[in-house]
């Protein structure tokens, strides 16, 4: 059986799109809210960390589920 390629591609571009629109959204929230909106996901601790670019030097954030 062979799998379709143009059918699994879309669907990896379709989950990136999600995911990215997800974190920006998760980002903004904890962001406007204080970090009382989106401090937790599934009561895992959530942070905000912020990265730049090191040739671009745009700033990134990326939510980051962590262990106490």
């Amino acid at each position: 059986m062979v799998a379709d390629t143009k059918s699994t591609a879309s669907n990896g571009a379709v989950a990136k799109f999600f995911i990215k629109v997800f974190t920006g959204a998760h980002a903004g929230l904890y962001r406007l809210s204080g970090g009382r909106v989106g401090a937790k996901m599934r009561g895992t601790p959530v942070l905000l960390l912020d990265s730049v670019g090191r040739q671009s030097g745009q700033t990134r954030t990326t939510p980051l589920v962590y262990l106490r």
